[in-house]
């Protein structure tokens, strides 16, 4: 019965993650982990192991610890798409976002018609234009009003409609 007490934790786990309570997702998370690692499940464990890299990256910040989770978890599991997602949004959190592609679009030649991993490797790709349209992004004076324009919350770009 341990392995069906692991994955109601794990639920619970999720339904908190996705509730915007990433603490207390995390912690869910690490007593699943502890219940399947009771059991000696080894496949739950990795999927377990990489929610809770992403609910605590979420909840206290990118660790390289964590991003190592993620990145055990996926390269454990590499048919799972799931594990790219989280691995993706981990790099993201992380301020990597080549990586992040890169594992979404893994995730896309699993499964290409995956509404999440399609909606996140498109918020992924998306950047503002440059401040100064006239020079190239990477100019320094470019750089350096994205950085100011990016802590100011402003995205540079117009509104959706």
């Amino acid at each position: 019965m341990p392995e069906v007490r692991a994955e109601s934790v794990f639920r619970e786990g999720v339904r908190a993650f996705s509730n915007g309570d990433h603490a207390r997702a995390a912690g869910l998370f690490r007593e699943a982990l502890r219940i399947e690692r009771q059991r000696h499940g080894r496949l739950r464990q990795m999927r377990y192991l990489s929610w809770l890299g992403l609910a605590t990256s979420a909840a206290w910040g990118v660790t390289p610890l964590a991003i190592r989770a993620c990145e055990a978890a996926a390269a454990r599991d590499i048919m799972s798409v799931e594990m790219q997602i989280n691995l993706g949004r981990i790099y993201l959190l992380a301020g990597r976002r080549g990586d992040a592609i890169d594992a979404f679009d893994r995730g896309l030649r699993l499964a290409p018609r995956h509404p999440a991993l399609k909606a996140a490797r498109a918020a992924a790709e998306r950047r503002a234009p440059p401040a100064i349209p006239l020079l190239r992004r990477g100019h320094p004076l470019n750089r350096m009003i994205g950085r100011i324009r990016s802590r100011l919350g402003g995205s540079g770009r117009a509104p959706a409609l």
